[in-house]
């Protein structure tokens, strides 16, 4: 990890330092999504005197304005950081609500594709203590009898055209959702 970065969303250079050194008391939070930094982690703080209390977690400092993702490869995706209604809007990666930063489709008029900012990141490919082989990230669309296909080899639940990971050596419809 970088000690010292820019960011879009700052002015000044952002200083790697222990979560407890920026904030010892009631622990860090992060500025752009508004959650609390694990203690004991390291977070980007602001190096400036004139605006301490600037703080960005690693995962949101390694977020870019705009990413393209496999799922959807048709359209750039671009960062939001309005915080939208809660209950209002759905990530198409995990299916849970989205309630903070987020990709947003470009093409906004034809398409509403949104994933949290977390989701886009995800790695392409996984091992699991539930499968043997290597899994590979998975984007469902429905089957010609109106199913999905897939069921989680971890909890049982079906994938409900949500993203997951597959085994591509294995002809068992392994399937572990996000």
């Amino acid at each position: 990890m970088a000690r010292s970065i820019t960011h879009f969303s700052h002015p000044h250079d952002l200083v790697l330092q222990p979560s407890t050194k920026v904030a010892p008391v009631n622990g860090a939070t992060c500025s752009f999504c508004h959650t609390g930094a694990r203690t004991g982690k390291e977070v980007y703080a602001c190096s400036s005197s004139y605006c301490a209390g600037y703080i960005l977690d690693p995962t949101c400092a390694s977020l870019k304005k705009q990413e393209l993702i496999p799922a959807h490869k048709q359209h750039v995706l671009d960062l939001i950081t309005d915080f939208p209604a809660p209950g209002t809007i759905a990530c198409k990666a995990c299916g849970g609500w989205i309630v903070n930063n987020r990709y947003s489709c470009s093409d906004g008029k034809t398409c509403s594709y949104d994933v949290h900012a977390c989701c886009a990141k995800v790695p392409e490919k996984l091992n699991s203590k539930f499968h043997e082989h290597t899994l590979y990230l998975h984007f469902p669309g429905p089957q010609s009898d109106g199913s999905h296909g897939f069921r989680c080899g971890q909890c049982g639940q079906g994938d409900q055209g949500l993203w997951g990971y597959t085994c591509k050596v294995c002809d068992d419809g392994f399937f572990l959702h996000l």
